[in-house]
């Protein structure tokens, strides 16, 4: 049996969202429970668990007996179910007739419904309450929903039913106002903790403290997700260490986050490619890195005693930019490189940020120790070096226009591989970027340059980015001012020089960025 049923909640003191343990504990000292409840919230939160436990709450044979003698008296009486009856096992294992599980993904339609409501009428064959648990049910049909309706609006006595959803607005409003809501909220980190912690005592599993903590903020508040995960880790029977957990997951280690953080922040452009090469062949997933980065900059920009600097603030927007990239790029570390290298190139802001240990610990992220503050002084000054020298080279576009530079495009086109060398060697992002586009036209000294993803045009187009190739095509050309085009996307754009430009060229292009 899989962990999340073995260690399935059993009664309601053992749910772990709090909110809800205290909300139907209240539910069960009042003594009586309404005939239709809504359990909203996201996957792996414990709804249906809940519903089985309220369930197995009011068929009890424990309960029902007290039920019978608080009725002589009219004292309410409802307690946790005993766990230990014929009824109680029955519910836990789904074998009780007189509850019924049904899945409105696969059961959505109105003839369902109307068989449900058939055998809604009949009396329970041997409990108490009929009790009907709908899993998904925002996926029922227009007319199913209204079929349901009807059910709601004049339910037999000895029905109950739990309504369960993901997606609370697609559960139209009719539905909704006849049914008691109970809001799930997605667990919080140490709420999963727990939840691990009981099957890690129950099959004495030998765990690691980090370890647990980063399964249990990987899985994003769900239960179910968590036992799946460390039924896995725990296949071999060894213990279970962090580096484990990163590996399975695809994370990249906290001091990893940081070092990239800082390169981009500190201006040290050239040492991210080498980096991320690092963690690519690793295994580390780009989309989990990407998360990691902006929960490292959020601990950043909310450290407190700490002025944000703008620097910080525009690295976590292009970041957040390149999460769409990250869906479509052939390279998917391509874009989170660029969004670093935007703010590196750039020189950034060279202010050392006290982190507080405790908060960005969990954000993948640690303090900056103060022993780099004379390195991040001396970066400082490289920075505004660097800043001058892209200043004076957009200052000198205009006089570099008026020269009196012919262009050859059958030159350009016969010594296009020579451009891609030199920018390999000054910068291989660049180069892969401009490695699947071709030169279209050469007007005087201005050379147009076809792209084919409106994304690579706007990265050539930036400052940064554009004096690169000028200053590369300089040396074998003379002065060139350079234009990029949108063309329409072809399978196999190519050009009549040395190396033919095709699509595949990105995969030359992963050469250029994260090396061979």
């Amino acid at each position: 049996m899989s962990y999340y049923l073995k260690y399935r909640p059993q009664r309601v003191d053992e749910l772990d969202l709090t909110d809800v343990r205290e909300n139907l504990l209240g539910v069960l000292k009042g003594g009586n429970l309404s005939h239709a409840y809504l359990f909203v919230g996201p996957r792996g939160s414990g709804k249906t668990s809940a519903a089985r436990i309220l369930a197995a709450a009011v068929n009890c044979e424990v309960n029902s007996k007290d039920s019978g003698q608080a009725r002589m008296t009219d004292k309410k009486v409802l307690r946790e179910p005993c766990g230990k009856c014929k009824v109680c096992k029955g519910i836990k294992v789904g074998n009780q007739v007189d509850v019924l599980e049904m899945d409105a993904a696969s059961h959505r339609g109105i003839d369902d419904i109307r068989n449900l409501k058939e055998r809604i009428r009949l009396a329970p064959v041997s409990l108490p309450k009929k009790v009907y648990i709908i899993d998904e049910v925002h996926m029922l049909t227009k007319e199913a929903f209204n079929a349901l309706l009807k059910v709601l609006e004049e339910p037999p006595k000895h029905v109950m039913f739990f309504l369960c959803t993901t997606e609370e607005h697609k559960v139209p409003e009719t539905i909704i106002s006849r049914c008691t809501k109970i809001a799930f909220t997605k667990a919080i980190k140490k709420e999963v903790e727990s939840a691990l912690q009981k099957v890690i005592k129950g099959e004495k599993l030998k765990i690691d403290k980090e370890a647990v903590g980063l399964l249990a903020e990987s899985v994003d508040g769900s239960f179910r997700e968590g036992h799946k995960l460390l039924e896995q880790l725990a296949v071999d029977g060894k213990k279970i260490t962090k580096q484990e957990v990163e590996k399975m997951l695809g994370l990249a280690g906290g001091d990893d986050v940081v070092e990239l953080l800082k390169m981009s922040l500190e201006g040290r452009s050239k040492e991210i490619g080498k980096k991320l090469g690092e963690l690519e062949k690793k295994g580390v997933s780009a989309s989990s890195l990407l998360g990691d980065l902006l929960r490292g900059l959020q601990g950043m920009i909310r450290a407190p005693h700490q002025t944000v600097q703008g620097d910080k603030v525009r690295l976590a927007g292009l970041l957040i930019e390149s999460a769409e990239k990250l869906k479509v790029s052939p390279l998917p570390f391509l874009p989170i490189e660029l969004a670093l290298l935007e703010v590196g190139m750039e020189g950034g802001e060279k202010i050392p940020t006290p982190i507080a240990s405790d908060k960005l610990r969990d954000s993948s992220t640690r303090r900056l120790g103060r022993n780099d503050k004379e390195k991040n002084r001396s970066r400082t000054k490289s920075g505004m070096t660097k800043k001058k020298e892209v200043l004076k080279q957009v200052q000198n576009d205009e006089k570099i226009s008026k020269g009196n530079n012919i262009l050859s495009l059958s030159k350009i086109e016969e010594e296009w591989g020579k451009l891609l060398d030199r920018l390999s060697e000054k910068n291989r992002s660049v180069a892969g970027l401009l490695r699947a586009s071709k030169p279209k036209v050469a007007d005087g000294n201005h050379l147009t340059v076809e792209v084919f993803y409106e994304f690579h045009k706007s990265q050539l187009e930036q400052d940064s980015k554009r004096l690169l190739v000028e200053q590369a095509a300089e040396e074998l050309w003379g002065p060139t001012v350079l234009r990029c085009v949108l063309g329409e996307k072809q399978h196999k754009p190519s050009v009549s020089v040395d190396r033919v430009i095709e699509v595949d060229d990105y995969v030359k292009a992963a050469e250029d960025v994260f090396g061979n």
